[in-house]
């Protein structure tokens, strides 16, 4: 069984109208594209959400959906006004598509050393920029 059949029977719940719908709705006449998403306050999973949102032009040409997939609704609101995600979002309300693909969950002790990883050094210079970038923006407008 490969990783869409494993999950096509899954629910997933719209984080705009609120909607439930299986996941092999989403790819059922149409080619998608699917990420999943820690935690939508997650400043990793904002940074990649950023970076598929620039493809997005290229996947319109190609009548290919973007889908980002949470766990929770936790941060769903603030992740949609700021506009870190050009896609579709949806919620993995049970979590049923994170067991059903066997992603991994971390705690504390095997994050933190993660944390200090190049990688994620890396990843969250990139996301300060942004944000920093964002309140300049933000400031100047004002004045």
């Amino acid at each position: 069984m490969n990783e869409a059949e494993a999950i096509a029977e899954n629910q997933v719940k719209s984080a705009v109208s609120g909607d439930m719908v299986t996941m092999k709705s989403l790819w059922e006449n149409q080619d998608c594209v699917i990420t999943f998403f820690r935690r939508f306050g997650c400043q990793f999973c904002r940074l990649a959400a950023k970076q598929l949102s620039e493809i997005k032009p290229k996947l319109d040409e190609h009548n290919v959906r973007l889908v980002g997939i949470g766990v929770e609704e936790i941060g769903v609101k603030e992740f949609i006004d700021g506009k870190f995600f050009a896609g579709d979002l949806f919620i993995d309300v049970e979590k049923k598509c994170y067991k059903d693909l066997q992603y991994k969950r971390y705690g504390i002790l095997n994050l933190i050393p993660a944390l200090f990883a190049k990688t994620s050094r890396d990843a969250v210079s990139a996301v300060s920029s942004i944000f920093l970038l964002i309140k300049y923006l933000w400031q100047f407008l004002i004045e």
